[in-house]
């Protein structure tokens, strides 16, 4: 038969408790009424399979809180007596726990964030504001500012009364000089549409200084006796010159435009019989016009000449016609009575021809062809080698001559 197994005593039971656990590691003896409960028996380990351990995270010493051997439950109650200024608690014979003076623990409210500045514009500029900034920074209270408000508010307006007075002054002073100006706007409005426009004076090229200028129109004969013609107004003065021109039209985007033609071409419109030698040696820059010398007004002929050699011989083998061929610009003198003289010539014959013979004016050598009675139709002479004058008399060939060295001086 089996041997009844032997019943172990309660005191035997294999069991772990917190107090005993203390006092093995503080080295102390249990407490009175603390089970003294011998160690377990060793238990032979049950062999197994070697299980693959991951190595242990670096090691490091965490070091252990003094123990007093006490259990949970005495640590919390005296832990609570504590806080209530309870007197001292028996833990055991050998610990006994003095009353700790009451403290008073003030826990620090936690403190709350800040917020943030709100994103956008400033908060609105008020009275309420700028009261509190002063109430703040200068420590004012609200009597010293309603009193400092009220001497500013009297200086203020001591100050702006005066100009408060001035307003209407000044207003009516902007009106009546508005006034004034328009005024004066439809004065000169209504002078400017009661004067006649005044056409510019038209730039003609020409070799002296005028002082008048005529358009010609035509050509050819037409033309010719136009420029006979041109001083018939007898508007000139003694000694005074007026430069004759043509122009000729253009049509552009704008319209029709007349463009002043040079004295070259005014010659060559003219169609003057001389000889081509001396019409394809003058230059554009030649003038022709009208001048008054004496009781007579006129035209005369300005050529700026290419070459002296070739137009000085083509005036010579003129000279046989000249006298017919320019007899509109300088014709014969209107015929005076006078004693009869004897003629030298047979009866019968046509009386001789006039010619031309050398004379000196102004220093310059001349050609010129005179009347019976010894007044002079035309003559030419030269001013310099590229200057050809052409004119009625001495007196013209001066004035003309005058001028051209004015022209040149300038």
């Amino acid at each position: 038969m089996a041997e009844p197994e032997e019943k172990k005593s309660p005191e035997a039971a294999p069991f772990r408790t917190y107090a005993r656990d203390v006092a093995v590691l503080t080295g102390k003896p249990l407490a009175a009424g603390t089970l003294n409960v011998p160690a377990p028996a060793p238990v032979a380990p049950v062999p197994q399979a070697p299980v693959p351990i991951p190595p242990p995270p670096p090691a490091y010493i965490i070091p252990k809180a003094p123990s007093t051997g006490e259990s949970e439950e005495e640590v919390l109650t005296r832990l609570r007596a504590k806080v209530a200024g309870a007197p001292p608690i028996v833990v055991g014979p050998d610990l006994v726990v003095p009353p700790a003076p009451p403290t008073h623990v003030s826990v620090p409210p936690p403190t709350a964030a800040r917020p943030k500045p709100p994103e956008g514009p400033a908060p609105i500029h008020t009275y309420k504001t700028d009261f509190a900034r002063e109430v703040k920074e200068q420590g004012a209270d609200r009597i010293s500012i309603v009193a400092v408000e009220q001497d500013s508010g009297r200086t203020v307006a001591a100050t702006l009364s005066p100009q408060r007075k001035r307003h209407p002054f000044m207003i009516a002073g902007a009106v009546l000089l508005i006034l004034a100006g328009l005024a004066g706007v439809y004065f000169a409005y209504r002078y400017v549409q009661g004067k006649s426009a005044v056409p510019p004076e038209t730039f003609v090229p020409s070799l002296i200084f005028a002082d008048e200028r005529v358009e010609l129109k035509g050509s050819g004969e037409e033309l010719r006796q136009a420029l006979a013609n041109a001083e018939g107004a007898g508007s000139l003065s003694q000694g005074g010159v007026m430069i004759a021109y043509i122009t000729y039209a253009t049509t552009t985007k704008q319209g029709t435009v007349h463009t002043v033609a040079s004295g070259g071409d005014l010659i060559v419109a003219l169609r003057l019989p001389a000889p081509s030698i001396l019409l394809r040696n003058i230059e554009p820059e030649s003038t022709v016009g009208v001048v008054r010398a004496g009781e007579e007004a006129r035209p005369f002929f300005i050529f700026k000449a290419s070459s002296y050699e070739r137009t000085f011989a083509g005036l010579l083998d003129w000279e046989a016609t000249m006298q017919d061929d320019l007899a509109l610009f300088y014709p014969p003198y209107p015929e005076v009575m006078a004693e009869p003289v004897a003629s030298t010539t047979e009866p019968g014959l046509p009386p001789a021809r006039l010619m031309f013979s050398d004379q000196v004016v102004e220093n310059r050598d001349v050609r010129v062809l005179k009347d019976t009675q010894g007044r002079t139709l035309m003559l030419y002479g030269y001013r310099d080698k590229a200057t050809l004058i052409i004119a009625r008399d001495e007196a013209a060939f001066s004035e003309l001559l005058t001028r051209l060295n004015a022209t040149r001086a300038q």
